[in-house]
């Protein structure tokens, strides 16, 4: 097959490793070197035949390559040992020493002897064994099991928000862009609520705050007719469930209020517009969860639309505030197979924070996107290109963005 210049510089990672093991083989040459170098030597093998030791193809013909029995060809630098610590390392992020050690010598075992290097395959398989790992979280309150993950890709913090709930009936989410903090509250609520007989989508109530947020849409209004209409929160304040407030630092802090003796131990609201029955009472089951991306401080240079809270609304958290960062064992999940684009996305958001760009942040979602746009082809530059399009020159410069895109070729 004739091979382009040109042609190959468009091509991913995977398609000049395929292709250079591909021509090794038809040429009897050890192919190891091609899951180590860099891209233009292996364009520079395919259309010149040049190897990484600037010898050619024709030079090596002239010498047998006898292959050692019982043996594996290895990298320059790693042997296959290592470069599955390394893998499964970055994949398990923090999980213990004997749990990796146990994925590796399960793997070893399931490898052929035959396999040269450590190609796409090899790390499908090691991603295989590492899902058998992965345990579905059970959440035990006195012993009974009400919470069971199953499958579903969780965050390390779905415990504390659960027992937050159960214990103290509300929870206050805090944390960067993207870091799940809706979805974990939803996931921790699935569990009480089939603990009380609730319907889990149905007994929660979503409520987006805003500045505009009013007091008739929250505790509900009367039309010209003097027929009153029940406002967000009076449904599962009355009768069980949960209200979640999201973004709820960006509420106005008067209206906001309002919340006060939803969150204590008063047990009841007034609803000024429902005439015929004017107080509403909390329910035994009624739980309050709220997720902001600050601490109620007000708007700073990443969150703009951030109002300051009040002291004794943000007083009612005190002991169920939960910190949510970003979870990286979580985004290895998303973005699947496809390790290196984790490691992409991890790399420039240490760069964002080194060059203290607050503006900008890498969130749990761009982990998603990476894997849709990975088995869509694209390749690692391309994506970086995408997310950053909106990046001044400056914020650039910051960052040396020419030698991140070559990096990442």
């Amino acid at each position: 097959m004739d091979y382009k210049i040109n042609d190959l510089r468009d091509k991913s990672t995977s398609y000049l490793k395929k292709h250079c093991i591909r021509k090794c083989r038809e040429s009897n040459q050890p192919s190891s070197w091609v899951q180590t170098c860099l891209n233009e030597q292996r364009i520079q093998f395919l259309v010149n035949g040049i190897l990484p030791d600037g010898t050619s193809t024709t030079e090596h013909k002239a010498t047998t390559y006898v292959k050692p029995i019982n043996s594996v060809h290895k990298a320059p630098s790693d042997s296959l040992e290592d470069m599955l610590v390394g893998h499964i390392k970055s994949s398990m992020g923090s999980e213990v020493k004997d749990t990796i050690n146990k994925a590796i010598e399960t793997t070893k075992e399931s490898l052929s002897l035959e396999m040269v290097g450590l190609s796409d395959g090899l790390i499908q398989k090691v991603d295989e064994r590492i899902s058998t790992l992965r345990k579905p979280i059970v959440i035990n309150v006195k012993d009974k099991p009400v919470l069971e993950t199953n499958e579903k890709i969780t965050h390390e913090k779905l415990n504390d928000v659960f027992e937050c709930l159960h214990y103290k009936q509300k929870v206050l989410l805090v944390g960067p862009a993207g870091t799940g903090k809706s979805t974990l509250v939803r996931d921790a609520w699935k569990g009480i609520a089939k603990n009380h007989g609730f319907d889990p989508s149905t007994s929660m109530q979503y409520i987006a705050c805003s500045g505009g947020l009013s007091e008739a849409q929250l505790l509900g209004k009367m039309d010209a007719n003097g027929d009153y209409h029940k406002g967000l929160v009076v449904d599962k304040f009355e009768n069980g469930g949960l209200n979640l407030f999201d973004e709820s630092d960006g509420f106005d802090p008067n209206v906001a209020l309002i919340t006060h003796a939803m969150t204590d131990n008063q047990g009841f609201i007034a609803l000024p517009n429902r005439t015929d029955d004017p107080m509403a009472f909390k329910h035994d089951h009624y739980y309050h969860a709220e997720v902001a991306n600050t601490w109620g401080d007000g708007m700073d240079f990443s969150y703009s639309g951030r109002m300051q809270q009040d002291g004794a609304k943000l007083d009612r958290f005190g002991d169920v505030k939960i910190w949510v960062d970003y979870d990286k064992n979580l985004e290895r999940q998303l973005v699947g197979v496809y390790v290196d684009w984790a490691s992409m996305l991890w790399d420039l958001r240490a760069e964002l924070k080194k060059a203290s760009l607050d503006r900008r942040f890498v969130s749990t979602r761009r982990f998603y996107d990476a894997h849709v746009w990975a088995e869509a082809g694209k390749s690692k530059p391309w994506f970086l290109e995408r997310i950053c399009t909106d990046f001044t020159d400056e914020e650039k410069g910051k960052l040396n963005w020419d030698r991140m895109l070559r990096s990442y070729a």
